[in-house]
């Protein structure tokens, strides 16, 4: 008895390679997705002012450090970075305490319905 993928001309090692290929494909996709908008981020940071407003390049004609020098030099970052992350691990330790606590109730408690 043949099988229906057999029938129609493709073994089974033609079937995982087009599987591995729609893998890589997707998986390449995504990548790209994810990362091109992290590039764009830094090389907009990189830019001058008037090179970030008139030109759409992806590629910073004239490299600068002048944003990261005012971001750290004039402005109190370093404390909005310590409490943004003290409101962030204070609101995870939170939400771990009551995950747990609604885990154990789920699985050890009974309810109607």
């Amino acid at each position: 008895m043949m099988s229906v993928a057999t029938h129609r001309g493709l073994t089974r090692r033609a079937i995982r390679a087009i599987r591995r290929i729609i893998l890589a494909v997707g998986l390449a996709f995504f990548l790209i997705w994810t990362l091109v908008p992290l590039y764009w981020i830094v090389a907009t940071s990189l830019k001058t002012n008037t090179e970030i407003y008139s030109d759409t390049s992806l590629i910073p004609r004239v490299f600068t450090t002048i944003h990261y020098e005012q971001l750290f030099l004039k402005t109190p970052y370093f404390t909005y970075f310590k409490n943004s992350m003290m409101v962030a691990s204070i609101t995870t330790l939170i939400s771990i305490v009551i995950g747990v606590l609604a885990a154990y109730a789920i699985t050890r408690l009974t309810f109607k319905g």
